[in-house]
């Protein structure tokens, strides 16, 4: 009996410690950039996250997007995807599956006008890691 009390106990102060599961007012935000090496950043809101990707992306690069791209999924992947007609460009759209980002980067692109476009790599939304 005294060792259901005790299993019990601490039980209850585990389910009371600091959360580490994605809260949902987290935002990733990555600044896509002509080299590739996206900066994905983290903020409470989608505006601190890009300002912050944005910021870190001019310290490596000078081909910053200006918009960069952001989610509240930190499941996500960002897709760097790069098109060489009419000029070479860069973006970095998410979305839940690599081959979900990869249609979503393919029709922003080809929205905006640019082709011969493929998807270089991915980066976590979740660990800003290259996949």
């Amino acid at each position: 009996m005294r060792i259901a009390v005790i299993v019990a106990t601490i039980c209850a102060f585990a389910l009371c410690g600091p959360a580490v599961a994605q809260s949902p007012g987290d935002f990733a935000a990555a600044a896509a950039n002509n080299e590739g090496n996206l900066q994905v950043r983290w903020g409470k809101t989608a505006e601190e996250a890009k300002a912050k990707a944005a910021e870190a992306c001019a310290k490596v690069s000078k081909t910053c997007a200006s918009d960069p791209a952001s989610t509240n999924i930190l499941d996500d992947y960002f897709a760097w995807i790069c098109c060489y007609r009419p000029n070479f460009s860069c973006a970095s759209p998410s979305h839940e599956t690599r081959d979900k980002a990869t249609e979503e980067a393919m029709n922003m692109m080809s929205g905006r006008g640019y082709s011969d476009c493929s998807v270089r790599t991915f980066f976590s939304a979740r660990t800003g890691k290259q996949q």
